[in-house]
């Protein structure tokens, strides 16, 4: 037999919607407890829900926002570490290069058997005035560019001589701070120097003073 509300649904008198709502408050009936507080603890569900779909959301931005942190940590890490190899292997390079100078410039520099009568001047490695007594056939060559002036630096003691051009070339790509005079191709020989002699004058003063500065090898000139 059919109940009150099957039959008012099928006269049309209420829909399904208010039937359901017609059960449940009959289901609350049989249990005991009032439509208020079943509301009260569906709205309680409903807030415990979406504070746990919050606690969620904020649980995941924490963990995105430390992951990113981490992926930024590791990039920098990484970049610092590339960083650092390069600078260990320009350092590695331009040590390299400065043994190989220095032995190219022990196994080719050379100085005259005995000293000239001119005394020409340069700029050392550490900034001050040096000399060699050379002859005026060594001047002139000096001064086109066909031997330069070198310092090889020592613990105990440095060297000081000259090198043929080629060598001069070499050392300035690969180290400059050797050379210490060297004229060339696109500067001006130096002028005002005495004339070549076959044999050296008597011993006494220098015949000509020459005062050099350099920058790192080649630079400026001045005569006195």
């Amino acid at each position: 037999m059919q109940n009150l509300r099957d039959k008012l649904l099928k006269a049309g008198l209420v829909d399904r919607k208010k039937k359901k709502k017609i059960e449940h408050q009959q289901r609350l009936a049989r249990q005991g407890r009032k439509p208020d507080d079943a509301e009260a603890e569906r709205q309680r569900q409903e807030r415990y829900l979406r504070q746990l779909e919050e606690k969620k959301r904020r649980d995941r931005a924490r963990q995105q926002a430390e992951q990113a942190r981490r992926r930024q940590e590791a990039e920098l890490a990484a970049r610092q570490q590339q960083e650092q190899r390069q600078r260990q292997r320009q350092e590695a390079e331009r040590e390299r290069r400065r043994r190989q100078a220095r032995r190219i410039l022990a196994g080719n520099m050379f100085l005259p058997a005995r000293p000239g009568p001119v005394a020409f001047h340069f700029v050392s490695r550490s900034g001050g005035i040096r000399r060699l007594m050379l002859s005026t056939g060594l001047v002139h060559d000096l001064s086109r560019g066909l031997l330069a002036i070198c310092q090889l630096p020592a613990r105990d003691r440095e060297r000081i001589g000259l090198v043929r051009r080629d060598v001069a070339r070499q050392l300035l790509e690969l180290d400059a701070g050797l050379v210490r005079f060297f004229v060339t191709e696109d500067e001006e020989p130096l002028v005002g120097l005495p004339p070549v002699e076959a044999a050296a004058p008597p011993s006494g003063s220098p015949r000509t003073l020459f005062h050099l500065s350099a920058r790192a090898g080649a630079g400026e000139r001045r005569e006195r």
